[in-house]
């Protein structure tokens, strides 16, 4: 290389400028912005959404079987009315959130036989089936403990019916 040709260039720099000088500004991009939000994102949204309309729906639905069950632990099995009060309760149930009007009019083995039917295998039967008489008659004698867990299981079986669209 030419020794003249390194001491030029100092001069042909000073000729054309600063280089650096002839560089353009960089153009940053858009800021990033948080909508439109990309698709997951509105899945997530919309499952969370389904979950707890889902978990109100339910909690809604079963409100009226806590109440029902936080009213039967409520009774007391050696007071002398246990039985009438348990009988009661279940009929409040069999008509006001089960909507099962004929159950009004029964009593006696008819009674039983409607909240047998009401559940998935038979309750009412063998020692509780006392219990259709019970009411009426204060001296029979039944197992409390065997009634109140037959009434907390009937109640836990029970479904509300579905509303008609007509």
């Amino acid at each position: 290389m030419d020794p003249n040709a390194i001491q030029n260039i100092p001069s042909q720099l000073g000729q054309q400028g600063n280089p650096l000088d002839q560089l353009k500004d960089i153009h940053l991009p858009a800021d990033i912005s948080i909508w439109p939000i990309a698709w997951p994102w509105w899945a997530l949204l919309v499952s969370a959404i389904m979950i707890i309309a889902f978990s109100l729906w339910f909690h809604k639905k079963n409100k009226w079987k806590k109440a029902a069950l936080n009213q039967l632990a409520k009774l007391q099995p050696d007071s002398d009315n246990f039985v009438s009060q348990v009988n009661r309760l279940l009929k409040q149930i069999s008509l006001g959130p089960l909507q099962q009007t004929q159950s009004a009019q029964l009593s006696g083995l008819a009674w039983i036989e409607f909240l047998n039917a009401q559940s998935k295998q038979p309750l009412f039967i063998d020692e509780l089936q006392d219990f259709a008489h019970a009411p009426d008659d204060p001296t029979i004698q039944l197992d409390k403990h065997a009634l109140l867990q037959a009434c907390e299981t009937w109640i836990k079986q029970q479904t509300r019916p579905r509303k008609s669209a007509c």
